[in-house]
């Protein structure tokens, strides 16, 4: 079997598991802090001085990983802009705070609840707005 083959089955592999349409809507990378930095690099010149990003404050420095999440794969059926969930660690918030800043964009915490120790989906809510463009946190 060729390298080749094998690429393309995982490709496969993970489109399946984050329920991808596309196996070009799933990427491979030498570190998630490094895909995560281009993926910021390469979404820069899409975000405006409007737009609001929102990171977490509760994530470890090395978990990582890229995904399409149902509910910004629906908001971004559903309006001309995108919407992208990155499921990624705190070592890549840095990012996503720098490509704001850069570009002028709000960013927003989504901070762990104290008495749980957990993130609140009810904090996140009041997060989001329709200026909304990207959200981050980790698996």
């Amino acid at each position: 079997m060729y390298a080749s083959t094998r690429v393309r089955e995982g490709q496969q592999a993970a489109a399946e598991l984050f329920n991808a349409p596309a196996t070009f809507e799933t990427f491979f990378a030498s570190s998630a802090t490094m895909a995560v930095q281009n993926l910021a690099s390469a979404m820069a010149p899409t975000i405006t001085k409007d737009d609001e990003i929102i990171v977490t404050n509760f994530d470890h420095e090395g978990s990582a990983a890229v995904a399409a999440f149902s509910a910004a794969r629906k908001r971004a059926s559903s309006q001309s802009r995108l919407c992208l969930l990155v499921v990624t660690g705190s070592a890549n918030v840095g990012a996503w705070v720098r490509m704001a800043e850069a570009r002028g964009a709000t960013v927003k915490f989504w901070e762990i609840d104290p008495k749980t120790l957990r993130p609140s989906t009810e904090t996140l809510k009041g997060l989001l707005s329709p200026k909304t463009r990207l959200g981050t946190r980790c698996l």
